[in-house]
């Protein structure tokens, strides 16, 4: 079978209307003496040079579905919606997804759910693990990874799964710092029990659902560490990194254009801290990462904007 076919068919989301809200400042810039690519996406304006911080909350909230619940439970909703001619099952697995995140003022949720709209829109890369519907507790963030992806490389045969992590802080320099360290944990064990990588694979492994049988036959034969195809087992990075940017003035003074060009001229310095990080934590600059910066206006503001439509 076309693994890769298959794997394409668990992206969700419509591309075309992420642009709406974010606008491609550069894409997979990678980042010298490491096997890493940066990505920059910021946060677009209205007509009158607002950033449009409220509505790209709501368009993230209104992706909670796909992002909470695994695609088998979609289906048997919207299978019973059909039959019965009405939206009342699916409206209820919406609210369910809703129940899954935390009221907590300082959540990095709005991070993750981010990180899983860019890599599924972007890099085309489908979110394999859903994670949310795991927690036992919606006022504790969930520990492990903040979101497993899946692409298989034709070149060589592999699985490669992206552990995802998502930290947004004001200050750039920390973010990344935090990110990098996380991920690195994540990455760099070799299948110590009780890692959060191996507690997370553990859950894959239990709560695969792909609703493609085939698929996930293939794919578990990837995961059994008794299995030859394991071997043919890559794990890989995907990052998320929202930060305040000061380009974005109080007093709306500036179109996009503007702003686009001055963090467009800090591309070489993105670039320089990236790597610099990277290598501080060696072997992580061996590993392939993908990278995403996202320049917002005020971070905090997007977390309360966020809960609030929540």
């Amino acid at each position: 079978m076309n693994i890769q076919e298959h794997l394409n068919n668990l992206i969700r989301g419509n591309h075309l209307s992420l642009e709406a809200y974010l606008r491609e400042v550069c894409k997979s810039e990678h980042i010298n003496e490491t096997k890493a690519d940066m990505h920059i996406y910021m946060l677009r304006l209205d007509g009158n040079n607002r950033p449009r911080t409220n509505d790209f909350c709501e368009y993230l909230i209104n992706q909670i579905l796909d992002y909470c619940i695994p695609p088998s439970e979609i289906r048997k909703a919207q299978e019973k919606d059909r039959n019965y001619n009405t939206t009342q099952y699916t409206t209820a697995l919406f609210r369910k997804a809703q129940r899954l995140f935390t009221g907590l003022e300082n959540t990095g949720e709005v991070g993750e759910l981010a990180l899983s709209v860019l890599t599924q829109n972007i890099l085309r890369m489908p979110q394999v693990l859903c994670k949310m519907v795991l927690k036992t507790n919606p006022e504790v963030h969930y520990h492990g990874a903040d979101g497993v992806y899946g692409k298989y490389d034709e070149d060589t045969g592999k699985y490669c799964l992206y552990w995802g992590e998502a930290k947004i802080y004001s200050d750039i320099k920390r973010a990344l710092s935090d990110c990098f360290d996380s991920i690195k944990d994540l990455l760099i064990e070799e299948g110590a029990n009780g890692t959060r990588r191996e507690r997370d694979m553990d859950l894959f492994r239990m709560n695969l659902d792909f609703d493609d049988p085939h698929l996930e036959e293939a794919i578990i034969e990837y995961l059994d560490p008794e299995n030859a195809r394991y071997n043919m087992l890559e794990y890989r990075g995907v990052c998320l990194v929202g930060y305040n940017e000061d380009s974005y003035p109080k007093n709306l003074s500036l179109i996009e254009d503007d702003i686009f060009n001055a963090i467009h001229s800090k591309i070489d310095d993105f670039k320089a801290n990236i790597q610099t990080r990277l290598i501080r934590r060696t072997p992580l600059d061996a590993f392939s990462l993908e990278v995403f910066l996202v320049p917002f206006s005020d971070v905090d503001e997007l977390r309360a904007k966020f809960l609030e439509q929540l």
